[in-house]
Formats: structure tokens, C-alpha cells, sequence
């Protein structure tokens, strides 16, 4: 058809498919609209000979001024996104025009050579190239076919190979990017004269940067604060990125040259023959984690000289220093990268370096030498890491021997917060998808992949910063409310007494001389008195905090004071009496209708055995009603209007009695009866029985916690399965028989009128939970706590100066814990004033209570949100049910727990032979301290 354009004998024989909504043109619209800047589409001529479109290239690009009509086109093959074209290019020839590769850039294609150019790729395609292998791992070699396939796929052979030219110009594109990218071209070095001069590192913007991002003054922050002026940095090796040993040219070297992550090879081969470490891998460790690294096999390293690379980073998954390990993980190559890392923020003579803590899987042994190796070889920096404080990441250090837990978690070192250290490995997973290419380059160009891809990972992490910390911000608000008021629980439920005791202790463990694996810390028993077999809180804080039931009474049973009942005066004496002869009867009745219900449920029929169990019953039964009979003739008087009650009770068994107690009325009979006298009392009973329902709970708890323990670590084989289990099925339903105790006492105090719902909660057998205290410390125990069983009984009431959450803990009946805003502000000032080092003359309680209430006063200005949300205990896996049968057990009389088993005396300690009775002392006084275990595992 004829063109659009109308020109006489013009066809529509060219069609552009990469133009949108394109229509076919004549030859000359079709120059006119591909000229200036599309001149790289291809165009598609109609072969009228044929019957259809042929795909050609625009045969000339004209990148002069020149009209000269003697200036003949140069062939040049140029790779660009849509495929290599082979065109013609016509170059300036004016006096005053630039080389030919100047020419080819200012049209945005970088030439393959300098000289007559014959190949050449648009900024376009090295910039998709780079954000593909940075993204997919595309390598070269396959992006150069997609290049040939999307050109010509059905021939690609006939497309000119530019793969040779494309490794070395997409190597140089990515490293001018880096230097563009870092202000190396904009004279970045003379904005921050604190960093190493050429450095095209991407650094952290969170990390502590004196001059850069920290406030001034900083420095006299107490020692309290430090975490807030932390750097937290992570080491890790990687054997994926290692090199086989081949054939390579041996002045290929890194473009960057010591100025990015990797040291320079100057540096390297200096370090080498002065380490002598490098040379000798020899060391004794006691720990099994170590020893595993030890004993690599080095088979594996056959045919390498390079085994993999070790890396820095910073808490926030910034790299900040690499460096090639040779045959295993030595610690001088990480002294090394260290040292890269190290000189990237120094710190100037006279200046006060700011807290560090770094995390290093191997740091048990890495760490006794390594500040006498950074004194020795790297002088410059000594100042730097004296003052660095270690620690071993939280999931490594499950594998590491028991007492490096307690030396080297960061859960167990102060001001250090949540580090997990473990994140030096979120890197090695994308790295290790280019592992496969880089172990077959040279060294120069494989550091350089390395060092790409390293800057491109730092540069998501900046993208994403502003929403991480974000995010980190309000769950780490929320943890600490939760922690805040589970500590504060635990330390009302314990009492005054244990927190002062346990105030004083020492946080730091101790090795005994004679036995390194040996050790006594805070955070776990003592193993020189041999671990407890359960670990018991009879000293537990309720009964320091209320007098027990049996106490209660002895003291009520002397009292002179009367009450009135009905028209009679009484003694408080024989009003306690008698409202706790009521109470127990209701507790012998339960496990009698217990037993009563078992006979009736049997399945298999023995006359005998049933007439002697029947015969047993009804004597339990007469017992129980001559009980209740005398009972009766007391309440006509104590209680002489409820006698029409009474009568109405048709109850055939009496077992199935109901007493008529004062909670087994409403508030407004017992006005109507009179008895509020005798509901008081039996509210305080009640009180006193709830405080001994969760010392005996916490008792079975930390007994089914120590079976648990056990049954894994000892158990072997069916008949001893069998054993622990049938013991363990014993405690737990006897679990909850005390649970459905302790709720039904609740309800009681309900009915009276007298419940503290924050002193009393409603428990389940979630609420029971509770982590090991003999067992090291897990993975996620930080967002497990304890169940609300261990913090029961401690008065928590809401105030306005507690902060954001909803309940506040005062450690004294009536005394806050902390005082006016103006007290705080003062004693903040104090501190800052005298105590900017930790040998402050202020003791570690202070210290704490100023953590507390500060961090109160800050998330109460932060955040303006009352609620803290419900306990979340670790995985508990219950069945429906059990959570049925609990339900069951504390809603409806008809149902009884199991019998109760009397405390202390089916798991009473007794004495192995040989132990002498000052080791079995010493044994049961470290049972008997799990308080301080308890508030340890809080703290930390």
C-alpha cells in the first residue's frame, strides 16, 4: 500500500515491532523516525518476492558533523539489549573531533578497544547485564547467547561472538559504576577526611561513626547506655567461594586493589611472611565445636589455593571486610579481615572508642590470643579492638561445651541487647550462587565478581533500612514491655529478700583453676554440687510474701477478737475453726465421689473385688458423715439462718452433700443471713489456700520439667520409656488436679467477693510453662516467657507513671518501685555526673532500677499504646482433651481431680552411697536456689 506520508511512488514496505503501535512505512519515515535516537531498532522490509517481512539493520549511524561526501562508513558491531548488530558507523572527521572510542562514548557505547574500535556495547546493555548477574546470577556467558539467540534464533552461529570483548568491558563498566556510585569521581574523600583515601566501600549509615552520626557528648553517656554507642559486628566463613588451583595470568589483579572489601595482594603476601600461623595450623581446644573445625578434612581442599573467603559484618548485614582462607579457617586470616575492617572507622589519638562486641563462631578459641596478635602485627589499630568485647553466636553456640554459653552468649553480657550473631550468614546464601563461576576465574577477576556483588547486596540493605529499623523499633518495644512486667512479676512473686540476695551476685562466671570445664555462673547450677535432681521452690516467694493456710489459722485460732454471727458474739478463733472444719470436709468429699465414679466406670466385673471395695466406700462414707453430722450441729449455730437451706437439701450420699459455706451463697443472702463475718474469714482462709495451690503448682511444674529433661537425655530403650512416661503422666495429671484446686478456690473468692483478679489470675496449663532451668538456653527463649503461674500472687496495679504497659509492679505492699519524674531526671544527672565508667562507687541494683525507670520514661514519650498483650509461652502442645478435662474439673463438682499426692516426701532427695552428708548439704542448698535461676533467665 502507499505510504502515509503521500510521496509519489512510496511503499509500506518497513515495519519497526519495538516501536509501539507501529504501522509499515516507506523507506524515508522510516529513517526520519529512527534517525536521532532509534537507530539500534531493528527494521523489518517486506520481501515482495516472498510474501514476508525479512529482519535487517539500519546500515549507517552518523556521529559527526561531518558532510564530507569522501567520509565512508566503518563497519562496527555494537551488542545492545534487542541484539548485536553489525552496522555502519560514520565517524567526525573535523579538526577539532575527539578519537574515535571518545566519539562512541559520548554516544553512549563503550568501544571494546581504543584503537580503530570494532566492536562496541551500549551503556544500555552493560547496565541490564549488571542488574541481571547482581539479581539472577546471569553470567557473561549465558547473557552473550541471549545476545546471539534474540538476534537470530533460529542461526545463531551466523551473529558475531562478543563474549571475549564482554567479560573485559562489563568488568570495567561495574567498576567505574562503583567508583561513580561511592563519590570517588565527586570528590568524596574531601567531605569525610576520616576515611581511608579511594575507599569505595558502601558504608553502614546505622553503625556508630564518630564525626559522622554521633551526637556530641556522646562519650559521657553512662556505662548503662552504652548499647545505645554499640557497634555489633559478626564474623563467618564461607567455603563455597574458594578457587581451584590452575593456570591463570599472573598480572590479572583486582581493579580495586585493596580499596574495597578484600586487602590488597601487597598486603597479603606481607602479612604471610610475617605470620608464621599461615604456615602451621596447630592448636589445642577443649571445646567439641572447635575441635570439629580442627579436624576438617582436608581432602576437601585438594586441587585449591584458595579454600573459601571469611567476612565482617556489622549487626545490620552491612560487609564491611573480606579476606581468601587457605587451607581452613585460621585465625590469622581473620585477624586479617579484621584488621580490613578495623581501618575502616579509626579512631583518633585522645579520642574514646565506643563500645564494641563482636560475634564469632569460633571465638572460644579465637579470642585468647587475639588481642596479642593485633599488638604484634597490627600496632596501628591495637587501640581500636582493646577495648572489643566477644561473644559466639546464640544458634552456634548450642554446639559449643556448656560453659561457653555462659562466657560467650551475648544473652549473658551486659548492655549488648538483642544480638543475635547470627547473621553473618544471610549473605552466603546469595554468594554462594556465583560459587560455581568464581572458583574457575582468575584471582583478579574473581575477587572483583565477589566484591560486585558484595557492594550490590550493601546497597539493598540501604534500601530497605529505613523500614527494617522501623519495624525493629516497635517489636523491640513490645518485647521490652513484656519482659519489663514479666521481671517485675517475678520479682514481686519472689519478695524483697531473694531480689536483694540476688542483687549482689556476681554476673560474671567463674572457671575453676584446677578444671576449665568446670564453672559456676548466676545463670546455671553449680556443677561443683552435682545438678539437682528437681529443683524445688519450697522457699518460694509466696510464702514470704503471705503466711500459708496452716499458719494462717495457728495465728487466727489465738486471737481474742469477736464477731458477730447471727445473735451470738464469737471468738475469731472459733469462727476460723469452724469455717476450716467446712472447707476440708469439701475436700474429702471430691476424692470420694472420685473413687465412687472410678467403681461405677469399670468395665471388667469381680464380685468379689467390687463387694470389697464397696465395703471400703461406705466405711469412707460413715467416717465422712459422722464428719459432716458434728459439722452440722456447729453451723445451726454459727450459722442459724441458713438452716432453711439445709433442709431443703435432699442429698442421698454424703459425698454429694453441699455444706452451705458463705461462698456457696450470693452477696445478697448473705446479707440477708448475716454472714459477712464469717465470709470475711473465710475469704482470708481462701487467700491464704490460693498462695499454697501455686507453690505446690510451681513445685509439680519444676518436677515435670525435670522429667522432661531427663526422659531425653537418660532414656533408652521401651521398658525405661515406659517408666518415665507413667511417671510423668502421674505428675502432669496431677498437674491438673491442682489447677482445677486452685481455680475452684478462685471461684470461691469470687463468689465472696473478695478476688484480686492481677493476684489471683484464671490459670491454664499454658500458664504453667516454664523453661528449663537446667538446660542451656535455647533458640527463641527470648520470646517465649514463663507462663503466669510464676508471677502469681504478685500485686500488679495500673499507674500513670509505669510506662505503656498495663500493669505496674510495686515490690513493697504500697511502695513504688519508681519515683516521681523528678526524682529520675536527678538521679539520671547524678549519674552522668559521676559515674560515665563502670567503677562507679553506685551498686549493680542502682544500675538496674535506673535501666528500668529510664527505659519507662522513654516508651512512655515513644509510644502511647496501654496494652501489653497476653503471655506467649514456647510451642505447648496439649490435647483437646486435657484443656476438657481441666475445664471440667474446675467448673463442675461432680467431677474430682486425682488424689493428692503429700509434697516432698514421693520425690524427697535421697543420698547415693559414698556421698558424705556435707555433699548432700551442699546438693539440696543448690536445689533450693532456683530463685536465683529464675531471676537469672529473666534478666538475661
Amino acid at each position: 500500500q502507499p505510504c502515509a506520508c503521500g510521496r509519489s511512488g512510496m511503499k509500506s514496505y518497513f515495519l519497526c515491532r519495538e516501536c509501539l503501535m507501529s504501522r509499515p512505512e516507506c523507506k524515508k519515515c522510516f529513517l526520519e523516525h529512527h534517525a536521532k535516537s532509534l537507530f539500534f531498532h531493528w527494521a523489518y522490509e517486506w520481501d515482495v518476492k516472498n510474501g514476508y517481512f525479512v529482519k535487517k539493520d539500519v546500515s549507517a549511524i552518523e556521529l559527526g558533523c561531518s558532510r564530507d561526501p569522501n567520509n565512508n562508513p566503518v563497519q562496527l558491531i555494537v551488542a545492545e539489549p534487542n541484539g548485536v548488530h553489525s552496522t555502519l558507523v560514520r565517524y567526525c572527521r573535523c579538526a577539532s573531533a575527539p578519537d574515535r572510542w571518545d566519539q562512541l562514548f559520548q554516544a553512549d557505547m563503550f568501544p571494546a578497544t581504543l584503537e580503530s574500535p570494532g566492536t562496541a556495547f551500549t551503556f544500555d546493555c552493560l547496565r541490564r547485564f549488571d542488574i541481571h548477574t547482581k539479581t539472577s546470577r546471569k553470567n557473561a556467558y549465558d547473557y552473550c547467547l541471549y545476545l546471539q539467540r534474540i538476534t537470530d534464533n533460529m542461526f545463531p552461529g551466523n551473529i558475531s561472538d562478543v563474549y571475549d570483548n564482554f567479560l573485559v568491558i562489563a568488568r570495567v563498566w561495574q567498576t567505574l559504576m562503583i567508583e561513580k556510585w561511592l563519590g570517588q569521581g565527586h570528590g568524596i574523600d574531601e567531605e569525610l577526611p576520616d576515611r581511608p583515601k579511594g575507599n569505595v566501600i558502601p558504608y553502614c549509615p546505622i553503625c556508630c561513626e564518630q564525626g559522622v552520626n554521633m551526637e556530641q557528648g556522646w562519650e559521657h553517656s553512662p556505662y548503662v547506655l552504652s548499647h545505645l554507642h554499640q557497634s555489633r559486628k559478626t564474623i563467618d566463613g564461607n567455603f563455597q567461594a574458594n578457587r581451584y588451583s590452575k593456570n591463570a595470568d599472573p598480572d590479572d589483579h583486582s581493579f580495586f586493589n585493596g580499596r574495597s572489601f578484600f586487602p590488597s595482594k601487597e598486603e597479603v603476601d606481607e602479612y604471610e611472611r610475617t605470620v608464621p600461623q599461615l604456615q602451621s595450623f596447630k592448636h589445642k581446644a577443649d571445646c567439641g565445636w572447635i575441635k570439629a573445625i580442627a579436624k576438617q578434612n582436608s581432602k576437601k581442599f585438594r586441587g585449591m589455593d584458595i579454600t573459601g573467603i571469611i567476612n565482617r559484618q556489622c549487626d545490620h548485614v552491612f560487609v564491611e571486610a573480606s579476606a581468601n582462607m587457605t587451607a581452613g579457617e585460621r585465625y590469622a586470616t581473620t585477624d586479617l579481615c579484621q584488621a580490613k575492617a578495623e581501618g575502616l572507622r579509626r579512631v583518633k589519638p585522645g579520642q574514646k572508642s565506643h563500645d564494641k562486641v563482636v560475634s564469632y563462631d569460633a571465638m572460644c578459641a579465637y579470642c585468647v590470643n587475639f588481642k596479642k596478635r593485633f599488638q604484634k602485627y597490627f600496632p596501628h589499630l591495637y587501640e581500636d579492638i582493646k577495648s572489643t568485647r566477644v561473644c559466639i553466636p546464640l544458634v552456634h553456640v548450642q554446639n559449643h561445651a556448656d560453659i561457653c554459653m555462659y562466657l560467650y552468649a551475648s544473652v549473658y553480657k551486659p548492655c549488648v541487647g538483642r544480638f543475635i550473631g547470627e547473621t553473618a550468614e544471610m549473605l552466603w546464601p546469595e554468594l554462594n550462587q556465583i560459587g560455581g563461576a568464581t572458583r574457575q576465574m582468575t584471582p583478579g577477576r574473581r575477587e572483583d565478581t565477589i566484591i560486585f556483588h558484595m557492594t550490590y547486596w550493601n546497597f539493598r540493605k540501604q534500601n530497605n533500612t529505613a523500614t527494617t529499623l522501623y519495624n525493629d523499633l516497635v517489636a523491640a518495644i513490645q518485647l521490652y514491655r513484656d519482659h519489663r512486667d514479666h521481671f517485675l512479676g517475678v520479682c514481686e512473686a519472689l519478695g524483697r529478700e531473694k531480689v536483694d540476695e540476688y542483687n549482689v551476685l556476681d554476673r560474671s562466671p567463674e572457671i575453676d583453676p584446677k578444671n576449665k570445664k568446670v564453672f559456676k555462673s548466676v545463670y546455671a547450677h553449680d556443677q561443683s554440687k552435682g545438678l539437682p535432681l528437681v529443683v524445688c521452690l519450697t522457699n518460694s516467694a509466696h510464702l514470704f510474701l503471705a503466711p500459708s493456710r496452716d499458719q494462717l489459722l495457728d495465728t487466727l485460732k489465738h486471737s481474742t477478737e469477736t464477731k458477730q454471727c447471727g445473735p451470738t458474739e464469737l471468738s475469731i478463733g472459733e469462727i476460723v475453726t469452724f469455717i476450716m472444719e467446712g472447707i476440708t470436709i469439701q475436700e474429702e468429699q471430691r476424692p470420694l465421689r472420685r473413687k465412687v465414679a472410678a467403681v461405677k466406670s469399670r468395665k471388667t466385673r469381680d464380685m468379689a473385688a467390687d463387694r470389697c471395695e464397696m465395703e471400703k466406700l461406705e466405711k469412707e462414707r460413715k467416717k465422712l458423715e459422722d464428719r459432716i453430722t458434728t459439722w452440722r450441729e456447729a453451723q445451726a449455730t454459727f450459722m442459724p439462718g441458713c438452716w432453711e437451706h439445709v433442709a431443703k437439701s435432699h442429698a442421698s450420699n454424703p459425698e454429694n452433700e453441699k455444706l452451705f459455706l458463705p461462698s456457696d451463697f450470693g452477696a445478697g443472702d448473705r446479707v440477708r443471713l448475716g454472714l459477712e463475718s464469717l465470709a470475711e474469714e473465710e475469704a482470708r482462709l481462701r487467700e491464704a489456700h490460693g498462695i499454697d495451690l501455686i507453690a505446690r503448682l510451681q513445685y509439680i511444674c519444676q518436677i515435670i520439667s525435670a522429667l522432661n529433661d531427663r526422659k531425653v537425655i537418660h532414656t533408652r530403650g521401651q521398658d525405661q520409656h515406659t517408666k518415665s512416661s507413667k511417671l510423668l503422666k502421674t505428675q502432669q495429671d496431677l498437674r491438673m488436679a491442682r489447677l482445677a484446686d486452685y481455680n475452684r478456690n478462685r471461684k470461691a473468692l469470687d463468689h465472696l467477693g473478695k478476688l484480686d483478679e492481677d493476684y489471683f489470675p484464671f490459670l491454664t496449663t499454658q500458664d504453667t510453662y516454664r523453661k528449663s532451668s537446667e538446660l542451656k538456653r535455647r533458640i527463641g527463649d527470648s520470646r517465649a516467657l514463663d507462663g503466669r503461674l510464676w508471677t502469681a500472687g504478685a500485686r500488679l496495679t495500673t499507674t500513670e507513671e509505669a510506662g505503656p504497659s498495663t500493669k505496674r509492679v510495686l515490690l513493697d505492699r504500697g511502695e513504688d518501685v519508681s519515683p516521681g519524674m523528678r526524682i529520675l531526671l536527678s538521679q539520671f544527672l547524678n549519674l552522668i555526673a559521676v559515674c560515665s565508667c563502670r567503677d562507679s562507687e553506685l551498686s549493680e541494683a542502682k544500675y538496674v532500677f535506673f535501666r528500668l525507670s529510664l527505659l519507662n520514661y522513654f516508651l512512655n514519650i515513644l509510644s502511647a499504646n496501654r496494652h501489653a498483650p497476653m503471655v506467649s509461652p514456647r510451642k505447648l502442645k496439649q490435647s483437646k482433651g486435657k484443656g476438657k478435662a481441666l475445664e471440667e474439673l474446675a467448673e463442675e463438682e461432680a467431677e474430682e481431680p486425682l488424689d493428692e499426692v503429700e509434697d516432698g516426701k514421693l520425690w524427697r532427695v535421697r543420698p547415693k552411697a559414698g556421698f558424705s552428708q556435707e555433699e548432700m548439704d551442699a546438693f539440696m542448698e543448690e536445689s533450693e536456689c532456683c530463685f536465683r535461676l529464675l531471676l537469672s533467665a529473666c534478666e538475661a
